[in-house]
């Protein structure tokens, strides 16, 4: 599936989009399809991040160009590890007979991603990364397939996502400890989305909360929200429709309105309960587990607590309470209300062991 350059110009037309980024997305689509289609890699990962938001559950409202999956083959470490090396290579193979030539390839434990490179209808080359995560492999609330939005005649089908509420969580983590144009956009999109469970939100964005690299999400607060106007300049802009924030008079505007919005909105998020602190303190103060005080339901309480990415955490947590401080760098934090400093909470470089 490679659009010809009259056929992106004319969709980047209608659509008033940039046809560059616009083929990266139809590509993405192309894909998505495959993995979708085949019997490896598609019961063994699950589409998150701003393609399953903005390709899945919207109408690209913001071009979103990576794909970013979890692996979500099983739970166990045993069986991760055997289902690893298979599925990187059927990936591999897949982008190969698709004319795709591999820049980088992963080398982290916990993860890793592939750039990879196609030449452009628009003439040059154009890059698509595909990052693969092994440690959020025990997903909350499922994963749905799902069909991509049209582009044209382009469409993806079956595609297995992340369900929207997991989705959503990630990216309240992220508005909060990455401070991105892109992320403020899609958190803005998120608060007008009908229909959303808040409670299932707000549960899963306290595990990945705790998850966090080198950050205490118990100082995670409404007033960390915004970002800054080169990155809507330099990074958001060519994702948008064309001319997108002259409606608002201009980025630095769209950015002060859009802020005080998602910061109204969205504070219910960051208003811990006791339960909710009791959790954080187990897993942040003593690197214990215990999701009893959140109130869920016993298959959620125990997803959560047989989540590989918070049993990390929690071992660095340990670690560094023992004093061993190799694993636990130090905590970024934000303004903290009355209360003492943690220990440091250690950074996810790896799987349990």
């Amino acid at each position: 599936m490679v659009a010809s350059r009259e056929t992106l110009q004319d969709i980047a037309a209608e659509r008033q989009l940039q046809p560059a980024t616009l083929e990266r997305v139809i590509r993405l689509i192309d894909i998505l399809d495959a993995f979708g289609a085949d019997t490896l890699i598609g019961p063994r990962v699950a589409l998150k991040g701003g393609t399953a938001l903005n390709v899945f559950h919207s109408d690209l409202d913001r071009l979103s160009v990576d794909i970013d999956v979890n692996y979500v083959g099983a739970v166990e470490k045993e069986q991760m590890d055997a289902d690893r090396p298979g599925l990187e290579d059927r990936i591999e193979r897949l982008m190969e007979s698709k004319g795709y030539a591999a820049r980088r390839e992963p080398s982290e434990h916990a993860g890793g991603k592939w750039i990879y490179r196609y030449a452009s209808a628009l003439g040059g080359a154009g890059t698509i990364e595909i990052d693969i995560n092994y440690l959020y492999r025990g997903p909350l609330y499922g994963v749905d397939r799902m069909p991509s939005v049209a582009i044209g005649s382009y469409q993806a089908t079956n595609v297995p996502v992340l369900d929207i509420h997991e989705i959503v969580a990630g990216k309240m983590v992220a508005l909060i400890t990455r401070r991105t144009a892109r992320d403020l956009f899609d958190a803005h999109r998120i608060i007008a989305m009908p229909s959303l469970d808040w409670a299932k939100i707000k549960v899963a964005t306290l595990m990945i909360g705790a998850c966090a690299k080198s950050f205490d999400w118990r100082t995670a607060s409404p007033a960390a929200i915004g970002c800054e106007v080169g990155d809507i300049t330099g990074k958001l802009t060519m994702c948008l429709h064309d001319r997108y924030f002259d409606a608002f008079g201009g980025p630095a505007t769209w950015i002060e309105n859009v802020t005080a919005e998602c910061q109204e909105k969205l504070a219910p998020l960051f208003q811990l309960t006791t339960g909710e602190s009791e959790f954080l303190d187990a897993v942040l103060d003593r690197g214990e587990i215990d999701a009893s005080p959140l109130g869920v339901p016993e298959r959620v309480r125990d997803a959560i607590e047989a989540s590989p990415a918070l049993r990390w955490k929690a071992q660095n947590v340990k670690a560094w309470k023992s004093g061993d401080k190799s694993l636990a760098p130090r905590t970024r934090r934000g303004r903290r209300r009355d209360r003492q400093p943690p220990a440091p909470t250690g950074a996810l470089k790896g799987d349990e062991k």
